[in-house]
Formats: structure tokens, sequence, C-alpha cells
């Protein structure tokens, strides 16, 4: 399994990073992503944020609770460009290589 570096995303000083997925749930999450509909994009999404930690007062907490509403840093789900801009980080940094890789 990967360690992925932290990053940043413009509007917030928190620094975010992604869990270490095994290989096996990236490629069911990159299987998942090309369905065209609504409730298995969701549930990537979903697994995508809570599979993305972020550093608050030196301790590492999931940007999404698992089964709950719970978000962090507060407030963060109110702001869908925010959440967009870690999807995007995500799928670019852990799912698209698996593309490439898989394309040679």
């Amino acid at each position: 399994m990967k360690d992925y570096k932290t990053f940043k995303i413009d509007g917030l000083e928190a620094e975010f990073r992604f869990k270490k997925i095994s290989p096996v749930k990236i490629l069911s999450l990159s299987t998942e992503l090309g369905k065209q509909n609504l409730e298995s994009n969701e549930e990537v999404f979903t697994i995508i944020l809570e599979n993305t930690e972020v550093n608050i007062l030196g301790q590492w907490a999931p940007v999404k609770e698992k089964d709950k509403e719970v978000y962090w840093p507060a407030n963060i789900e109110e702001n869908p460009s925010m959440l967009q801009d870690i999807i995007t980080k995500f799928i670019r940094t852990v799912l698209l290589p698996v593309f490439q890789k898989s394309s040679k």
C-alpha cells in the first residue's frame, strides 16, 4: 500500500492526506467510478471522504466519519467546491494511476 503526500485545498489552512488503501479497494473504487448512476457515485464519493484525513490540532481525523454525517473540519460539508477538490485530488492521485498502468 502506498503512502500519499499531504496536501492543502483552496480556502483552508488545514493539511489533508489520503489513508493507505488496499489495492483491492482501489480497483473496486475505480470500477464503481465508471458507472452512470447516482447511488454508485455517492458511494464512491463517501468512501473517498472517509479515506481522506485532515490534521486538526496535530491529530488526523477522517474528513467524513464512517456511517455518520459528521465532517471535519467543521462545516466543510457546506462547501461543495471544497469537497469536490478533495474528490478530484483523490481521483487524480489514487485512481487515475490504476487506469494509466492498465492501459500500458
